[in-house]
């Protein structure tokens, strides 16, 4: 059962702090690195990272506002994390005081979908032309071209292994394919989808994903609908996928330029942890966003948290026995 005395403190722990320095619009984690979750804060439009440490209970800034951090990425030894900044991944040990920049100069632009395979490479999809490929880079800049081509997308790569699992897009036709990361070229298609966009592929092994589907021109409502996957293998070797649910977002966390999160929807992607999937959603017609846990057994979803010092939820962590989640804050306190 999931521990609602820290999942309260820590929000508690986040929303006092944050009203002492730059009483920010949202407070959401990121990630966890051993016992520390590390947590961004955006207020008008600038996002700053801090560290929340669960045994010592102390909450600092760990990162200079000279950087604007996104897509904040573990290392797989635990020895930091990496960050976009400014359309280059950097590195911050914790051992080290100053921040590593990986230099590129390859002419790729537009980094994405990246996932760590070890301490020391990473693998992404990045726009090179009118096209984005699949590229692999180590920390000290050498790029290895995996997949790509003048004609369609390779997009949001995940490493299983030796296997390579990846979405294509071709002329408004989205498909899932995977490959041994050795002989790329040599693919097996497993989903194909005609009629929606395939984005943020999360892998849980070489024989089970899940993917967010999303609608062909969100900025035509006030709310938009993005639909969560999950596609599995059978014994037979075939592939098969279903719709688990719908996920509504208010419009204006994405485009409006004045309230918009810096980091998209990365906060909002549901995530996947021991058969259950959290997620947030508007609820209408108030507009606010709602934490939920869908049970992967029975198939069926429940508010499971509603916090009170904020307007909307969103940005779930899970670790064992704890479950961590932000929002944007629903007013301010001042203190005399």
């Amino acid at each position: 059962m999931h521990n609602l005395f820290l999942k309260n403190l820590f929000i508690c722990c986040l929303y006092v702090a944050c009203t002492f320095t730059h009483n920010p619009e949202y407070v959401y984690p990121v990630c966890c690195i051993q016992n520390k979750v590390l947590v961004v804060e955006q207020c008008e439009g600038q996002p700053e990272l801090y560290a929340f440490d669960v045994q010592e209970m102390t909450y600092e800034k760990i990162l200079s506002s000279h950087y604007v951090p996104s897509l904040i990425m573990p290392l797989p030894d635990n020895s930091g994390f990496s960050f976009l900044d400014d359309g280059r991944v950097r590195i911050k040990y914790f051992c080290k005081r100053g921040v590593r920049t990986i230099d590129i100069f390859e002419p790729i632009y537009a980094i994405g979908g990246l996932q760590w395979i070890d301490a020391h490479a990473c693998i992404f999809h990045a726009r090179e032309g009118s096209h984005y490929g699949i590229y692999k880079m180590n920390i000290d800049g050498e790029i290895e071209k995996v997949l790509h081509d003048d004609c369609y997308d390779f997009l949001y790569p995940q490493m299983d292994n030796a296997v390579l699992f990846y979405i294509t897009h071709d002329h408004g036709m989205y498909a899932v394919w995977k490959c041994n990361a050795q002989c790329a070229h040599d693919r097996t298609l497993l989903i194909k989808n005609e009629k929606k966009s395939m984005m943020f592929l999360q892998v849980i092994n070489d024989h089970e994903l899940f993917y967010i589907e999303a609608p062909d021109n969100p900025r035509e409502h006030n709310f938009i609908s993005f639909s969560f996957c999950h596609a599995w293998q059978e014994k037979d070797g075939a592939w098969q996928n279903e719709k688990l649910f719908k996920f509504v977002v208010p419009n204006e966390l994405l485009f409006d330029d004045e309230v918009r999160l810096y980091e998209s929807i990365l906060p909002l992607t549901p995530v996947y942890f021991e058969g259950n999937i959290y997620y947030s959603s508007a609820e209408k017609p108030h507009e606010t966003m709602v934490a939920y846990r869908y049970d992967m057994i029975r198939r069926e979803s429940h508010a499971f948290l509603k916090v009170k010092e904020l307007e909307d939820c969103f940005g779930i962590i899970c670790v064992p026995d704890k479950v961590f989640i932000g929002g944007k804050k629903l007013h301010s306190i001042s203190y005399n």
